[in-house]
């Protein structure tokens, strides 16, 4: 997809807030082959972009009369607001690979109809390939993930020229037993008694620990 964008020239944080205001957003532009370039883009356009591309972004980034191929590496947001404030694109060779984090969707089967407590570990896996197939999302069929059992990266859905790079036996998503409360909980519980302690009071008084600073 194409992105077109202006130098930003001026730096700082004024600068910034004004870019901003006017309907764009400020970025930087760096990586292979080029300077870093301090750019503006369309706050709309960068937004459809990132609606129908995602995270792991590529654009083709047109400036002053020429094209740069680039990944979107960071995108800086407000911690209230959720406005963005900042990106950063990186410029990339087509034909090489690049190293990406995707989210794991899982399909198959409704969690609410699952028996069991589910016990979702690993939302996410990072992923070597080429950088024109980056996928969106990686799929994980949990339709025959019962009680006691788990699946692990090794299961997810295997994808052409895609790399995992997680460890394969690691747990994504697993179902166990719903226990109400511990075992030794309930025992107390049902006793009312308090534990009784060994030993005279001299002794507790010479051997109790003394706290650890920290």
């Amino acid at each position: 997809m194409k992105l077109k964008s202006t130098f930003r020239g001026d730096t700082g944080t004024s600068r910034s807030r004004k870019i901003r205001q006017e309907g764009s957003i400020p970025a930087v532009l760096y990586g292979k082959d080029i300077d870093v370039k301090t750019i503006t883009v369309d706050t709309k356009d960068f937004k459809e972009i990132l609606k129908s591309e995602g995270r792991n972004a590529i654009v083709d980034i047109e400036l002053d009369g020429e094209s740069y191929f680039a990944m979107l590496k960071d995108v800086q947001t407000h911690p209230i607001t959720n406005d963005i404030l900042h990106l950063e694109f990186y410029n990339i060779d087509r034909s090489q690979k690049v190293e990406v984090t995707i989210p794991i969707r899982l399909v198959g089967k409704e969690i609410s109809k699952i028996e069991g407590a589910v016990v979702h570990q690993l939302d996410e896996v990072e992923i070597r390939c080429p950088s024109t197939k980056i996928p969106r999302q990686i799929e994980l069929d949990i339709t025959e993930l019962t009680l006691g059992h788990s699946l692990h990266v090794s299961d997810l859905e295997k994808i052409e020229d895609i790399e995992i790079l997680n460890d394969p036996e690691e747990m994504i998503v697993s179902v166990t037993t719903i226990d109400e409360e511990p075992e030794d909980e309930l025992e107390e519980e049902l006793t009312g008694e308090e534990p009784v302690l060994i030993g005279s009071e001299d002794d507790e008084e010479a051997e109790e620990p003394e706290e650890d600073e920290e």
